[in-house]
């Protein structure tokens, strides 16, 4: 298992913004079921205070949307990187395996595929090892037969 850390920021970017937005737009709407059950709440309940009740009435509205934008805002940021840093597990092997089936394909790729230590998706790491096994032997004969220097200077 290769163990190097992530050059890259975003490893393929329309996948990890795509799932990133999908854990936004999920906080979202929790957000707005909890503040809608919230105001309704709130203001039945405002209905029992013995005094000031208007004032209440009047002054909550404001108070209510400062607080549910700022935890809008505090949850969205907190989703985003949270949704980054989890699909990395993800997205970075898919980008490995991609890169791998091209050097399998243009003959390059001798040894086997290998992930990083917390990686998702091993299962598939592993069997797309035993169905390039043949192949990548192949490529291995093929580039110990070729001559070892290949650049020969003119005289």
């Amino acid at each position: 298992m290769t163990n190097h850390s992530r050059k890259k920021k975003l490893i393929k970017p329309a996948l990890q913004l795509k799932l990133a937005g999908i854990f936004m737009a999920s906080a979202l709407a929790v957000i707005s079921i909890q503040a809608f059950t919230l105001h309704k709440t709130t203001m039945a309940l405002s209905g029992y205070l013995p005094n000031d009740q208007a004032l209440f009435k009047k002054l909550w509205p404001d108070y209510f949307l400062q607080n549910t934008v700022l935890a809008g805002l505090l949850i969205l940021v907190a989703m985003f990187g949270v949704g980054i840093a989890v699909t990395f597990r993800i997205a970075g092997p898919i980008y490995r395996f991609e890169n791998y089936l091209r050097d399998l394909r243009d003959g390059k790729a001798t040894a086997p595929c290998s992930l990083r230590s917390g990686d998702d998706l091993k299962g598939i790491c592993d069997l797309l090892n035993e169905a390039t096994e043949p192949i990548r032997a192949q490529n291995a004969a093929r580039q110990a037969e070729a001559p070892a220097d290949t650049t020969r200077q003119a005289a």
